[in-house]
């Protein structure tokens, strides 16, 4: 059951990753090559967790990641 709603929550934060680089790629374009750090820290984040539940659908880790599991 994890496994189903890991999967579903890994197609919403690819979508939330892409909208990311889209805005970035904007305000780069505006911002004269002066990204924003803040979204840049929550894209990190954002890309750190898939890579987390990667692990734990590959079955290559037990632990599971946020929401059923703290962050680091």
């Amino acid at each position: 059951m994890y496994m189903l709603i890991l999967a579903a929550m890994v197609s919403v934060a690819q979508t939330i990753l892409f909208l990311i680089a889209c805005i970035q790629f904007i305000i780069i374009l505006i911002d004269n090559r002066n990204p924003n750090a803040r979204l840049a820290e929550f894209g990190c984040l954002v890309g750190d967790w898939v890579a987390r539940a990667a692990r734990y659908l590959s079955i290559f880790s037990d632990a599971k990641p946020w929401p059923f599991k703290e962050m680091d």
